[in-house]
């Protein structure tokens, strides 16, 4: 048994908990680059046939008190199970605790994306996520560093994520109001 991986990182004991902070923070919205955009779900489900008359046409998007509360809903429930993964202690568990994370994120942001934002929230529901969709390689990049027991790399990603996320966040409140329990 190779017992370098199971120690406690003693090299930068901050950074790894920063990372296991970062991963509890990131609960809300972080994502996978694999889910369809917004443009290709909201063209899915809010787009008329072509021969259907003008007056029954379906709406572009739900109405923003409805849009906000429901992308506030999904964002509280991701939080929460991501809350329940805990902290690592180790590389391995850092690993193990990033891989779990991901595909909580991805799930979450899958059903972000199938909510239909009304017009003047699509812009910046689209960025935000956008920035969100760039910490899932950041995640990755975090269970190759820990494999690696690579702390200067886990540090700037650790860094790169945090601005992201933040960046995020500030859009979603300042742009469209939502929030999250336990958001940035």
């Amino acid at each position: 048994m190779d017992l370098g991986t199971q120690t406690p990182c003693t090299a930068a004991p901050r950074g790894l908990l920063r990372l296991s902070a970062l991963i509890a923070a990131i609960a809300i919205l972080l994502g996978s680059g694999c889910t369809p955009g917004v443009e290709s779900a909201r063209s899915e489900s809010t787009e008329p046939p072509a021969d259907a008359p003008a007056e029954t046409a379906a709406p572009q998007g739900l109405p923003r008190d409805q849009f906000v509360q429901r992308f506030s809903e999904i964002c509280t429930a991701t939080t929460g199970q991501l809350g329940e993964l805990g902290e690592a202690q180790t590389y391995d568990e850092l690993a193990q605790l990033s891989g779990s994370a991901q595909a909580i994120l991805n799930d979450g942001v899958a059903q972000l994306r199938q909510l239909a934002p009304p017009e003047e929230l699509k812009a910046t529901v689209e960025s935000a996520l956008g920035l969100l969709e760039q910490n899932d390689q950041g995640l990755q990049g975090v269970i190759d560093a820990a494999g690696a027991q690579d702390d200067a790399r886990l540090n700037q990603l650790s860094g790169e994520n945090e601005s992201r996320q933040a960046e995020a966040f500030r859009q979603l409140s300042e742009g469209a109001g939502i929030t999250c329990s336990g958001g940035g």
